[in-house]
C-alpha cells in the first residue's frame, strides 16, 4: 500500500512540474512561449459627400454649376502582429517542441468611396439654350486603402537536438504570424443624372397614389396624377462643351391623370363600410385600385379614357364572415347535434361544414368518421344553424348515452368568390 501511495504521488508532482515549466492558458503541453497577440483591423475610409442637387432655368443666360461629389477618405492601416512572448525553451526534455507562432496583421481598411454628383432639374423653352449651361456633375474620387498589418515574430529554438537516454529529440521555430488582408480602393462616384422640362414653369406636384376611405369617394370624385418621362443618352452634349453628367437622362413628356367616382348598388348603405379604406393608384394598364382586406367586395373598375368607375354591387365585412359562433351539443344517438350562431346578416354568407368524430380507445382518440355534412343533414332556424351529428356514417355504438366523444367542426364560410375556415375542437359525454 505505501509503495502504491507513493508511485501516486511521484506522478502528481511530475504533472505540477510540468505545468509550471511550460505554464498554462494558451500554451500548449509541447509549445514553449505564448503566441503573439493579433494586430487591429484598420477601419474603412468614410465615403465622400455627394454634391448638391440643383433646379436650373436655362433662360438663354451663361451659367456655371459645381455639383461635384467629394473625394473619399483613405483606409486606416492595420496594426502589425505582436512577437510571440516568453520563449524560453526548456532544456533536456524529454518530448519534441516547437515556438509559439506570431500574432497575424490586422486586415487594411479599404478606401472610402467618392461621393455622388448632384442630380439635377432643368427647365428650359428652347433646348439650344442648354449649350448656355456648364455643369460639373463629376462623382468624386475613391481614396486608396491602408496598409496591411506584417504578422509578428515567433519564439525560435535555441537548440535544435538534444538526445535523453537512447532517444533524439527536436525543436521547431514558432511561425511568423500571417500578413492582413490587403484593402481595395475606394470607388469612384457616380455622376448626376439630368431631369429636362420644356417648359420655365415649376411642375405642379405628381400624386400617383393615394389611401382613402370609401366615404370619402362616395362624397366627391378623386383625381391623381403622375408625370411621364422618356429616357435619352448623350447628356453632356446638351450642355456647355466640358460638360461632366452622367450620359442617361430623362426629357418630361406630360402628366398623366385620372379621376375616380364610386357607383354603389349593394343592399346594405355605403355608411356601413365608410371607414374602409381603399388605394388609387396607377397600375400597368393604367387606373387601379384596392381594397381593404377588412371586407369583401363583389366588384368591378370600368375605365373610361381618364375616367374610373368603381361599381360596388355587394359587401360584407370580413368580423361578420367569422362572426360564427359554438352554441351547444344536444340529442343523443340519431339525434345528436351542434347548434351555431350566425352574426352575419341573413344570407349573405353560405356556409358549408365538415366533420372529424373521434372516441376514446383504449388510450388514445379513434376516428369513427370523417368527411362533408351534406346540406339535407343542416337546419337554419333564424340566425342558427344546426348539424345533425347523429345521422352521419357513424356506427350507433359511438353515439349512445354514456359516450364520451372529441369533435372537430369545420365551417368554410363563402361570399362571392372569397372564402375562409373556421376551426371548431370540442369534447363532449352523450347525455
Amino acid at each position: 500500500m505505501c509503495s502504491r501511495s507513493a508511485n501516486a504521488f511521484a506522478f502528481s508532482l511530475l504533472l505540477t512540474l510540468l505545468c509550471l515549466v511550460f505554464g498554462s492558458g494558451s500554451a500548449a503541453a509541447n509549445q514553449f512561449g505564448y503566441r503573439g497577440q493579433d494586430g487591429a483591423y484598420g477601419r474603412d475610409g468614410a465615403d465622400g459627400r455627394s454634391g448638391p442637387d440643383a433646379t436650373i432655368y436655362a433662360d438663354g443666360g451663361y451659367y456655371r454649376y459645381d455639383l461635384r461629389g467629394d473625394e473619399g477618405y483613405p483606409g486606416q492601416d492595420g496594426r502589425d502582429g505582436q512577437s510571440a512572448t516568453s520563449c524560453y525553451q526548456p532544456q533536456n526534455v524529454a518530448y519534441d517542441l516547437y515556438g509559439a507562432e506570431g500574432g497575424s496583421g490586422g486586415n487594411a481598411g479599404n478606401g472610402g468611396n467618392g461621393g455622388n454628383g448632384g442630380d439635377m432639374v432643368v427647365y428650359y423653352n428652347e433646348l439650344a439654350s442648354l449649350r448656355q449651361v456648364y455643369v460639373d456633375a463629376s462623382g468624386g474620387r475613391g481614396s486608396e486603402p491602408g496598409r496591411n498589418g506584417r504578422g509578428g515574430y515567433g519564439c525560435n529554438c535555441t537548440t535544435f537536438q538534444w538526445q535523453v537516454g537512447d532517444r533524439v529529440y527536436h525543436c521547431s521555430n514558432g511561425r511568423e504570424g500571417t500578413i492582413g488582408s490587403y484593402g481595395r480602393d475606394g470607388e469612384q462616384g457616380n455622376s448626376g443624372a439630368a431631369r429636362l422640362i420644356s417648359q420655365l414653369t415649376p411642375l405642379p406636384a405628381e400624386h400617383p397614389s393615394r389611401q382613402i376611405s370609401l366615404a370619402t369617394l362616395s362624397d366627391a370624385e378623386q383625381t391623381i396624377s403622375r408625370h411621364l418621362w422618356t429616357q435619352r443618352a448623350g447628356a453632356a452634349t446638351l450642355f456647355a462643351p466640358g460638360s461632366r453628367v452622367a450620359n442617361i437622362y430623362v426629357m418630361y413628356t406630360g402628366t398623366q391623370r385620372a379621376t375616380y367616382t364610386l357607383d354603389w348598388t349593394a343592399e346594405r348603405p355605403v355608411e356601413d363600410f365608410g371607414e374602409t379604406k381603399i388605394g388609387l393608384y396607377f397600375g400597368q394598364s393604367g387606373p387601379a385600385v384596392s381594397i381593404s382586406d377588412e371586407i369583401w367586395t363583389v366588384h368591378n373598375l370600368n375605365v373610361s379614357g381618364t375616367s374610373a368607375s368603381l361599381s360596388v354591387s355587394d359587401a360584407i365585412k370580413v368580423t361578420e364572415v367569422r362572426d360564427l359562433k359554438w352554441d351547444k351539443f344536444s340529442g343523443s344517438g340519431r339525434d345528436l347535434s351542434v347548434a351555431f350562431t350566425d352574426g352575419a346578416p341573413d344570407d349573405a354568407v353560405h356556409t358549408d361544414f365538415s366533420v372529424s368524430y373521434y372516441t376514446r380507445g383504449l388510450a388514445l382518440w379513434r376516428l369513427r368518421f370523417e368527411g362533408g355534412v351534406d346540406d339535407s343533414l343542416i337546419t337554419r332556424e333564424g340566425n342558427r344553424y344546426v348539424v345533425n351529428i347523429g345521422r352521419l356514417n357513424i356506427h350507433p355504438d359511438y353515439l349512445r348515452p354514456g359516450t364520451s366523444f372529441l369533435i372537430d367542426v369545420r365551417a368554410k364560410r363563402s361570399f362571392a368568390a372569397k372564402s375562409l375556415t373556421i376551426n371548431y375542437e370540442r369534447q363532449h359525454q352523450i347525455q
